[in-house]
């Protein structure tokens, strides 16, 4: 499978070309004479969650950079957001759960999606996890919780993520979880997406340098490499009906240490967008210019 991926791949020589061919047809494509837009609403694979194309990340667990501009400036960046047309989250436990339910008081709970995630293995009560997503979001339903960091081709039948599957499942049987999904971060479990029908919503690394992206273990490989093996698997995972979200979509650091950290920006953008296989691009800003930029540099994209 490996040659077979690589062989599909050899044309590919750097990050300005599309990969429509491998990845499936372009998003302009599919929308011939319509351009497309940041606020976009788009659904999110078989999960049928609905998700803005320009959706916002929300860092990491300790969300230092939000908890450094207190709540009134944190809800003030969340309802710029709201009312620029984003109306999905993407967050880790912790104190953004929190502040975004503050931010998000009295608006409407159908405008807006809330995913977050289990992140093994601090997490020893899983049902008592889902219980405490619930109080911080002032909520009576998430609308996705993924399967944080998989790594493995086996990480389902793994005891913690088995629990963790059964546990999602009755949660959505319950309605209190609408979907479940995964958050990868391995080539093995990459590799095995598409086949799981308990997938709904994949959370995937994806830019045009191929920073954070994966390939198989036991060799080196160029990030460029990496990324010409994981946009494939990638395109599988979409055709096969699942949910996608794209994230390092400005790698870890913004390409803060490239030449021209924007032209950077705007390149991976480009490159995304032009797979067809990333339905929302939940990019993480710390203010209302960063936020800008982005819709500035989707909607551009969208228009070529």
């Amino acid at each position: 499978m490996l040659d077979e991926h690589m062989n599909r791949r050899e044309f590919i020589k750097d990050g300005t070309l599309s990969l429509a061919a491998v990845a499936g047809a372009s998003l302009s494509a599919a929308s011939p004479g319509r351009p497309l837009r940041a606020d976009e609403v788009v659904t999110l694979g078989r999960s049928k969650l609905m998700a803005s194309r320009q959706s916002l990340g929300l860092g990491d667990g300790k969300a230092e950079a939000f908890q450094k501009m207190g709540q009134a400036g944190f809800t003030r960046l969340i309802r710029h957001a709201l009312d620029k047309g984003v109306r999905y989250f993407d967050l880790l436990p912790g104190p953004s759960h929190e502040m975004l339910a503050e931010a998000l008081k009295g608006v409407p709970r159908e405008r807006y999606a809330l995913v977050t995630n289990f992140r093994h293995p601090e997490e020893q009560d899983p049902a008592k996890m889902l219980d405490r997503f619930l109080k911080e979001f002032k909520t009576d339903y998430v609308d996705a919780v993924l399967a944080g960091a998989i790594l493995t081709k086996d990480w389902a039948t793994e005891d913690k993520w088995a629990e963790r599957r059964d546990l999602l499942s009755a949660a959505k049987q319950a309605g209190r979880v609408k979907a479940h999904g995964v958050s990868v971060h391995g080539w093995e479990a990459l590799r095995c997406i598409a086949a799981d029908p308990w997938v709904e919503l994949a959370l995937v690394s994806c830019n045009h340098k191929g920073t954070w992206m994966d390939a198989p273990a036991g060799k080196q490989f160029t990030e460029i490499e990496r990324r010409d093996l994981s946009v494939p698997l990638i395109g599988d995972i979409h055709a096969a009906g699942i949910g996608t979200a794209g994230m390092k979509i400005f790698s870890h650091s913004g390409f803060r240490d490239a030449g021209n950290p924007a032209k950077e920006r705007l390149n991976s953008i480009r490159f995304v967008m032009s797979l067809g296989s990333i339905d929302t691009l939940p990019i993480m800003c710390e203010s209302i210019q960063e936020f800008d930029e982005v819709t500035g540099m989707i909607n551009r994209v969208g228009r070529e």
